[in-house]
Order: C-alpha cells, then sequence, then structure tokens
C-alpha cells in the first residue's frame, strides 16, 4: 500500500505563492483576482503530481 505524499499529505494539491501579485493578495492597490487577496494559489502537487501517493509503500 502507497503513502501518503509528504508534500501534500495525500490530497493531490498544495498551497503555492500567487504570481499574479507575488503573494500580496494586491496589484495596483486593487485585489488581486488570481488569488482573491489570499496571497497564494491552489495547484496540483509537484511531488506527486496529483496522485497523493508517495513513492514509497508502507
Amino acid at each position: 500500500m502507497k503513502k501518503d505524499c509528504p508534500t501534500c499529505g495525500g490530497t493531490g494539491k498544495e498551497l503555492v505563492t500567487c504570481e499574479a501579485c507575488q503573494g500580496s493578495g494586491q496589484i495596483d492597490g486593487k485585489d488581486c483576482r488570481t488569488c482573491y487577496t489570499q496571497g497564494q494559489v491552489v495547484v496540483v502537487c509537484r511531488a506527486c503530481k496529483g496522485t497523493g501517493d508517495s513513492d514509497e509503500d508502507e
């Protein structure tokens, strides 16, 4: 049985800094529409490519 990916905890997704606003949540004094002022966006996990599994077996 596979273990959960240590990067995303088995969710297949991870939070990364929003590239549009560089994590500030604002662009030119206006709310960033890419991350909705959160400064981070959810993307497919880079480590497991969205599977949620690690390379190791339990």
